[in-house]
């Protein structure tokens, strides 16, 4: 926990924008951050076999 504690407490919305720190999001926590961009959404999530817990969220829009 303490891991994921130090991730979120340095987590800027800069840092958000960058694909490295979207792929740690999902790692850690299971969940994608919200994306506009669809298809990176969709690009990312079928690389893998574990689906992200927001993933039918995600396509709001």
């Amino acid at each position: 926990y303490e891991v994921v504690y130090k991730f979120l407490m340095t987590l800027t919305f800069e840092k958000i924008k960058t694909t490295k720190i979207i792929k740690k999001f999902f790692e850690m926590l299971g969940y994608y951050t919200e994306s506009k961009s669809l298809f990176e959404f969709t690009k990312y999530c079928h690389k893998t076999t574990k689906k992200p817990r927001n993933y039918e969220s995600n396509f709001q829009y």
